[in-house]
């Protein structure tokens, strides 16, 4: 029996340079909104130089002077990326300047995009290639390589695709400068990331390989490109976000890090909020990979209140402010909650859509409402969508009123996630131990493999032809091994208990679809520079650059599917499987990673069957290529027996 409770936090969010700013920021009910700097992707241009190239959006954004400050406070080397910079300060935070605990711990970060240095890097290769067809020696041509320059000059070394070797190296080195003597450890679940982070943290600290973990989730991307992918499925607001409220038309984008400091304890131990449990979920076959789902949502509820005693006092949900998302949730809420009318909020109408971070926003705020025993207030909201929960909410003191709280975060590729943080102590009960063997391994290369072929010739899984050449090869690549590894046991699909599988995908964070997305945006903005610089060869350029842009499509599986969890969640939407599913990124260690957190979910019963894709790398920085993919099955022992099957290996409990 194993308590495990949140002992420190810290985190960075727009005007929130420290937790307890940001619940003085969450009391105010001040939306934090405002236009992104020009400056943030060309401090050296001017304002007017920088309309001419860049459009300029609303977000909650962390200002670059706090980033300096932060800097500054934490000793932070001064060619420390900006992602860098907050999640270091948000772990110092957490752990104090005692410094980490006593024990084995590591760190698990929720983390969907590399920063703005790597996006921007991406499309400098465009440049180049830009430049000699339009002619080095002209005028307009030159006026624009000295503008790209300007921009290089501030990312210096990191706007060389430095970054591109794996954002995990930034957090290697924050776990060597705190002393944590474990993994470090990207998660990918899209905007769920930081509660998938919490599901893989809770695994490592139960299963008694950690005493401790720093989880939690970061964003740091704002680039012109993650803008455009919201708006391309019509996900940004365009008057306003307002979370549950009719007027709300879209998202906001925000940017931040938020960790918490999580511990087992021993019965008795004191300790003031506790994680009772994590749920996780995938959508499975649904109308689409990138749309939310009631049945997903209410499955992460139903496996996170499995054992608890008690009921929800407070629900922090994920309410990006999306009609379609903000509809959903409230069905599956009231869906599950029967009968109970739940006070409900959302961070995003002051905090943006920190997406991988959000979770970890929402667990901060949740954490704070325990601790203090008071429910902030909820401004903005006019005309709720429902009158089956509490959303116009007062503040108010609610002194042993609110005792647990479920925190929600949803992501595109079908995964959801739920959270439930609680004063009240919630021993997970121990499950006996099942041996685990691995039951199928397939291996398909890149080189060897026909992916139009496997396209054109399947029956099993049909992706629409305007999709095609916009989805990464590694998600077909994974979805025809998995098949194969399935189709080589030789049994109907029907006996496999999809409905509790698992799924984890393995590979670096940036698939090559984002290089596609890259030169759209480059294009893009070539054609808004030239149509503001007539000269002798604007209109032969203009053509030229926009017939380059009618090649490339722009549908949800682009904009989307640069995600390296669409990889797993692919795999979860073809085959109906609805267990957790996430990718995560270690380094040379992800693939030891991914198969240790496999196999302790299948040895301690909470998943009886778990699909393994490994993306095959090689090579690092701009040399990094993907050659293949491996597909391992594993499944507990008396899964096979039942089944017939001789496993390939027995990997036994360790």
């Amino acid at each position: 029996m194993k308590n495990v409770a949140i002992t420190g936090m810290g985190c960075i969010f727009s005007h929130s340079p420290n937790t307890e700013q940001f619940w003085v920021n969450i009391l105010s009910g001040k939306s934090f909104r405002e236009k992104v700097p020009l400056s943030r992707w060309n401090p050296q241009g001017t304002e007017d130089d920088n309309k001419k190239y860049f459009v300029q959006y609303e977000a909650a954004v962390v200002d670059d002077s706090l980033i300096s400050e932060l800097r500054k406070k934490w000793n932070i080397d001064k060619d420390a990326t900006r992602l860098e910079v907050m999640v270091e300060s948000a772990a110092r935070e957490a752990i104090g300047y005692k410094g980490a605990p006593s024990g084995r711990g590591g760190l698990v970060l929720g983390m969907m995009n590399p920063d703005d240095e790597f996006n921007l890097s991406l499309g400098q290769r465009f440049d180049v290639e830009f430049i000699k067809k339009a002619g080095g020696n002209s005028r307009q041509s030159q006026e624009f390589l000295d503008f790209e320059d300007s921009i290089r000059k501030k990312y210096k070394k990191e706007y060389d695709f430095a970054d591109r070797y794996g954002s995990h190296l930034i957090l290697d080195r924050i776990q060597n400068r705190l002393g944590l003597s474990e993994d470090s450890i990207i998660v990918d679940a899209a905007c769920a990331s930081s509660i998938a982070a919490m599901d893989i943290a809770m695994t490592m600290i139960r299963s008694d390989q950690w005493d401790y973990a720093l989880v939690g989730g970061a964003e740091t991307n704002l680039s012109q490109g993650s803008f455009k992918a919201f708006d391309v499925v019509g996900a940004l607001s365009k008057k306003g976000c307002k979370p549950f409220d009719r007027e709300s038309d879209g998202l906001l984008q925000g940017e931040g890090c938020g960790l918490l400091l999580i511990q087992k304890i021993k019965d008795g131990e004191k300790s003031s909020v506790f994680i009772s449990s994590v749920g996780g979920a995938s959508d499975g076959r649904t109308t689409s990979l990138f749309q939310p789902n009631v049945e997903g949502q209410t499955l992460a509820y139903r496996r996170a209140h499995k054992q608890l005693n008690f009921q929800l006092d407070y629900l922090e949900a994920h309410g990006t402010g999306t009609v379609v998302g903000d509809q959903t949730e409230v069905s599956s809420i009231v869906d599950f909650f029967k009968g109970q009318k739940i006070p409900t909020s959302s961070t995003k109408f002051q905090f943006g859509h920190t997406k991988a971070a959000a979770g970890a926003a929402g667990l901060i705020k949740a954490i704070k409402m325990l601790e203090q025993q008071k429910i902030p207030q909820v401004k903005y909201l006019n005309n709720p969508i429902t009158d089956q929960l509490l959303l116009k909410l007062e503040e108010r003191n609610v002194s042993g009123e609110i005792n647990s709280v479920g925190v929600s975060s949803f992501g595109f590729g079908g995964s959801s996630f739920h959270c439930v943080v609680s004063k009240n102590p919630q021993a997970e009960k121990a499950e006996p131990a099942n041996n685990v063997v691995m039951l199928s391994k397939v291996g398909l290369s890149r080189a060897d493999f026909s992916i139009d072929k496997f396209l054109e010739t399947n029956t099993f899984y049909k992706i629409p032809p305007n999709s095609r050449s916009n989805i990464d090869a590694m998600q077909i690549l994974g979805l025809a091994a998995t098949l194969e590894a399935f189709s080589d046991m030789n049994r109907d699909l029907s006996v496999w208990p999809f409905e509790d599988t698992a799924v984890i995908s393995t590979s670096t964070l940036g698939l090559e679809v984002s290089e596609l997305m890259a030169k759209k945006l480059k294009l893009e903005s070539y054609i808004k520079y030239f149509e503001s610089h007539p000269g002798s060869r604007s209109a032969e350029i203009l053509n030229d650059l926009k017939k380059d842009l009618e090649k490339i499509g722009m549908n949800e599986d682009f904009a989307t599917g640069v995600l390296n969890n669409v990889i797993a969640g692919r795999v979860c939407h073809a085959f109906d499987m609805r267990g957790i599913s996430y990718n995560i990124e270690a380094g040379p260690r992800s693939l030891s990673v991914a198969r240790n957190l496999l196999f302790h979910k299948i040895a301690f019963g909470e998943n009886p069957l778990g699909v393994l894709i490994h993306v095959l790398e090689k090579g690092a920085g701009p040399d990094l290529t993907r050659e293949g993919v491996e597909v391992e099955i594993y499944a507990q022992e008396q899964l096979a027996n039942k089944l017939f099957l001789k496993p390939k290996l027995e990997v036994g409990v360790r």
